[in-house]
């Protein structure tokens, strides 16, 4: 029997009330809601399988949560994957990772974060649904990313 995220994921998601209320203020703020069980699943989801903090982000790292680390918490806690906005709200949470400036050391820039979920999640420039038929972009969801040396001289 499938049980109910919603009641799956109120436990887990207290110790993570405070950040999922930050979010959604700043959502809010940017005039986008965020679904707070989907939030809390992302979060359990790498928590669970990546055993990293939640502010460690990688290329990588975003496709494989949407590629498995969701899906295997549900699996595993008998809960159907819901077919909400999963990597829309990731997408948000990760802009307000970036915008409040609480990204982990050794997490990919933001514009190499989103690449996943233009490419694997459907997204388009904004964080939502890409229209039907839109150019997509080139897939870099398994490749690490890697930094480029700046020039001798320059600082950024």
């Amino acid at each position: 029997m499938l049980l109910e995220l919603s009641d799956v994921i109120a436990p887990v998601a207290a110790p993570m009330r405070s950040t999922i209320v930050d979010v959604r203020k700043w959502a809010l703020s940017q005039g986008r809601g965020v679904d707070p069980d989907l939030l809390a699943l992302i979060l359990a989801g790498k928590a669970e399988w990546r055993k990293e903090p939640v502010t460690l982000w990688t290329r990588i790292g975003v496709y494989s949560s949407l590629y498995s680390d969701v899906r295997n918490w549900c699996t595993t806690h008998s809960v159907l994957t819901p077919a909400g906005p999963i990597p829309e709200t990731l997408w948000l949470y990760l802009s307000y990772l970036g915008e409040t400036r609480q990204f982990a050391p050794g997490s990919d820039p933001l514009r190499e974060l989103r690449r996943p979920l233009r490419c694997y999640g459907g997204l388009g420039a904004d964080g939502l649904p890409a229209p039907a038929g839109a150019r997509r972009v080139v897939c870099v969801c398994k490749v690490p990313y890697r930094r480029r040396p700046s020039p001798v001289g320059e600082s950024y």
